[in-house]
């Protein structure tokens, strides 16, 4: 029996040294500073195209068959003179009055306050849960308002998924919430 465990000990050993061996996946950073943010896309997802200007997507790698989910990271004007805080929590009401109003079966699961950590400082935001359904696909989004302290914007970071998808994609979406930091070069 001693021998039994002696060569079950061997095989658990030889597996770490396998895996710890093996070379992990790296994030691939995206930054683009006239777009005032930089994030890393993790492993398994890919840069899409947008016409949107001033922003950028990013779908899981393989396409349409690997689910519906994207990030998409979209500059929105904050107005002029305004307080970057208070410009965020606008625009999460406003979107969440236009989720409950215009989108078909709008619902708002959780609004609240959004700590965001920039590297150097930490500002206050607000991020808003929706679910509402398209072409009858239930769908979920986190849609996080950023106020760019250092210029006239706001970084709005939204998670999109089918209501199926949306914890599956989940922790590939939060690691880049996560990564995105301003860029005020």
């Amino acid at each position: 029996m001693a021998f039994l465990g002696q060569r079950f000990a061997l095989a658990a050993l030889a597996v770490v040294i396998l895996l710890c061996g093996a070379p992990m996946a790296q994030a691939e950073p995206f930054q683009a500073p006239h777009f005032g943010y930089r994030l890393e896309i993790p492993p398994g997802w890919e840069k899409g195209s947008t016409t949107r200007p001033y922003s950028a997507l990013f779908t899981p790698a393989g396409g349409p068959t690997m689910g519906l989910a994207s990030v998409m990271v979209i500059n929105l004007p904050r107005p002029a003179g305004s307080e970057p805080n208070q410009a965020a929590i606008q625009a999460a009401a406003s979107y969440a009055q236009e989720v409950t109003s215009k989108a078909k079966d709008g619902a708002i699961q959780r609004q609240a306050p959004f700590r965001w950590d920039m590297g150097d400082a930490v500002v206050m935001g607000a991020q808003v849960v929706a679910r509402f359904t398209v072409d009858g696909i239930p769908m979920q989004q986190w849609a996080v308002f950023l106020p760019q302290p250092k210029a006239e914007v706001i970084h709005l970071w939204q998670f999109t998924a089918s209501a199926g998808d949306f914890e599956t994609y989940l922790p590939a979406a939060q690691a880049m919430l996560d990564s995105l930091k301003p860029v005020t070069e």
